[in-house]
């Protein structure tokens, strides 16, 4: 795991930045609880919204909590976090090339494949660390107002966010070998991300081809759905983990057999 570490350490000012947006955008959504909830304020203020707008905020949630968490914080870590995920596996290889440091990739006493399948092992963590430090400050945050919320679920739900943005980490880790570029690698992977998002966002509210919605992934994760089903993300697990796989094979065969210039 040396590889993994040493990929961390070159990342972990990234890493506390991230982690430090996560802390203090979860501690300012769980801080709003209060003045949004009491009196059913948030309740009223949902069914006062036109039919599009209910399908976002989570009508159906009888937990004003929940829906206000939902809304507020849910709905958007799988975007704050993809993006880490996104500039972090773009930089597996492309970065190194754009230094000119890639022979440091071919110098170590490893397979290529096992370097770059390493290296992608610390993207996941890097994730889990994002989604554990979300759900952490949450339950301590949302406490601390005074309220309660179903943290059970809000684990489930970060764990489907989690599963689908390995799984666009993946896709772009093979993005960036066949781009060769970590610029150009970073500017289309993240505006597809934001142009996938934008639209499971419209179609959600318009309630319109549900089916497109999965092939954006996001609706995989999306909090409305699986805060009020209350089980395990099955289909954002094998979806995550299927895409995972296959992108790291195939940038593992094309890593293998490519010479770098450093």
């Amino acid at each position: 795991m040396t590889v993994a570490r040493q990929f961390l350490r070159l990342q972990r000012f990234s890493l506390v930045v991230w982690a430090g947006v996560m802390v203090l955008t979860t501690i300012i959504v769980a801080a709003s609880v209060s003045a949004v909830t009491d009196n059913n304020a948030f309740q009223e203020f949902i069914n006062s919204l036109p039919l599009a707008l209910q399908r976002l905020v989570g009508a159906h949630i009888s937990n004003p909590v929940d829906a206000f968490i939902a809304l507020k914080l849910l709905l958007l870590v799988p975007v704050l976090c993809g993006i880490s995920g996104v500039m972090s596996a773009a930089g597996i290889v492309a970065r190194e090339r754009d230094r000119g440091t890639a022979d440091f990739l071919l110098s170590l006493p490893l397979d290529r494949r096992d370097v770059l399948r390493r290296r992608f092992a610390a993207v996941a963590a890097w994730l889990a660390i994002l989604y554990l430090v979300v759900w952490v400050t949450l339950v301590f945050a949302v406490e601390a107002s005074g309220h309660s919320g179903s943290y059970g679920r809000y684990g489930l739900v970060l764990l489907a966010g989690f599963a689908v943005n390995l799984g666009q980490a993946g896709l772009v880790l093979a993005l960036s070998q066949r781009l060769g570029d970590y610029r150009r690698t970073i500017h289309y992977a993240l505006g597809l991300m934001l142009i996938s998002y934008g639209l499971e966002m419209a179609l959600k509210s318009a309630g319109a081809l549900p089916s497109l919605r999965y092939i954006l992934l996001y609706r995989l994760a999306d909090p409305i759905e699986l805060l009020l089903a209350g089980r395990v993300p099955w289909a954002a697990l094998l979806v995550g983990a299927g895409l995972t796989s296959i992108s790291l094979w195939w940038s593992q065969e094309s890593f293998a057999h490519t010479e770098l210039q450093a």
